[in-house]
Parts: C-alpha cells; structure tokens; sequence
C-alpha cells in the first residue's frame, strides 16, 4: 500500500472580531513568498531609507537632557536614564524620528497591507458590503478597516519565518571559498 501526503494549502479562521464572518488564507510556500516579496520589492527600498534616516535621526541628541533621542521612549518620548528628569524629549531628532516611524507605517498601511492580502486570501465569507457578499476587493474598498487589520495581523504571524527557517534560507555560496 502506498502511502500519499493530503496537504492543504489553504486554512479557514474566524473573525474574533466580527462573529460569523470567516476567512480563508492562503498557507505560506517559498514562491507565494517570492510572489510577494517581489511585489513590494520597491516599497521595502523605501521602508528601509526611512529606517536609515530614523537611526540617523536617533544618533542626534535631546536638546533637553544631552542623552540620545535613541536612548528615549518613543512615546511620550521620556529618556530611559534613570538619573535623567527630562520628562519629554526635545530636538529636531524626536521630530525626525516621529516622521519616520509615521510614514513606515502610513506605506505598510496604505500599499503593502492590501498586497499582502491580495496575495494570501482566498476569501471571506459571512460579511455583506453594502446588501451584497464582501470579495477581498469590496473589502478592500468599503470593507470595516479593523477586519481588515486583523487578517493582516493573522497572516503576518502565518509567514514570518522561524530562527531555523530564516537560517536555512540564507543564501549558500557555491564559490567554494570557506565560509566566515
């Protein structure tokens, strides 16, 4: 007797926000990875430019108490010193730094959450969008922002690679020098 692997490469959840709505995601596989990473492949080389200016912008110092804007609590922007009283960071860098973070969040929000759904689900059920069945697009467009932020929530912890998955993925060289 043969022996066959049954594998689903699809997974139905429940809202916990929404009772009866469902919806059905697409299981992570090296290409539909591939598939999206390639579709924000410019969005990432935007994402990481304002990275490098915000660590820039915490290189700088509070005007208030000397110690670097990195070495503050992003919000309220208290500095960790214990000793230190500046009880609100001060400084062109907390403003870079706030800018920053604002527009990282405001591309993830606007231009790779809708990619990242787009590539990983496969449908929604139990919702209705203006008297008729919700698609991802009708979501996208009309749908409630916080369903759609919880998918997303969802399938960011569904495709984030392990320690030993990121590890094993690593490219290998095949130059045959030793490896460091």
């Amino acid at each position: 007797m043969r022996l066959v692997l049954q594998y689903a490469s699809i997974e139905t959840f429940q809202s916990e926000l929404f009772p009866g709505v469902s919806y059905v995601l697409k299981k992570r596989s090296a290409a539909r990875r591939a598939q999206f990473n390639l579709s924000i492949a410019g969005l990432s080389a935007r994402i990481r430019e304002f990275q490098q200016q915000g660590e820039l912008a915490e290189s700088q110092f509070c005007d208030g108490c000397n110690h670097k804007v990195s070495e503050h609590n992003i919000w309220p922007g208290k500095c960790e010193h214990a000793e230190c009283d500046c009880q609100e960071g001060s400084g062109s860098g907390f403003t870079d730094r706030a800018r920053y973070l604002t527009e990282i969040n405001q591309l993830d929000s606007d231009e790779i959450q809708p990619k990242r759904l787009k590539t990983f689900v496969k449908e929604i059920t139990g919702l209705e969008i203006d008297g008729a069945p919700a698609t991802l697009e009708t979501a996208l467009a009309d749908g409630p922002d916080e369903l759609l932020d919880e998918i997303d929530q969802h399938i960011k912890k569904l495709i984030t690679l392990s320690e030993a998955e990121r590890k094993n993925s690593e490219s290998l060289s095949t130059s045959g020098a030793v490896a460091e």
